[in-house]
């Protein structure tokens, strides 16, 4: 993973194991699925196809605000 953050906060202490997986299969997701997606609209000079993206993000389910 890319992402080199700083917790100054020792949040990341607070969450439990699958917390700290779902954070990072959520972190991950746009560097694997979108980045190449834009990249090749960008060459082709073409909109991003979202009917691509799309069904992946709802697998993941990070389309909406989870309420209880």
């Amino acid at each position: 993973m890319n992402f080199k953050g700083v917790d100054y906060y020792n949040i990341d202490d607070l969450f439990s194991d699958e917390e700290k997986m779902t954070k990072n299969v959520i972190r991950e997701f746009p560097e694997k699925e979108t980045k190449p997606l834009i990249a090749n609209a960008f060459g082709q000079e073409k909109p991003l196809d979202m009917q691509e993206l799309a069904p992946r993000i709802g697998e993941l389910g990070i389309t909406g605000a989870l309420c209880p």
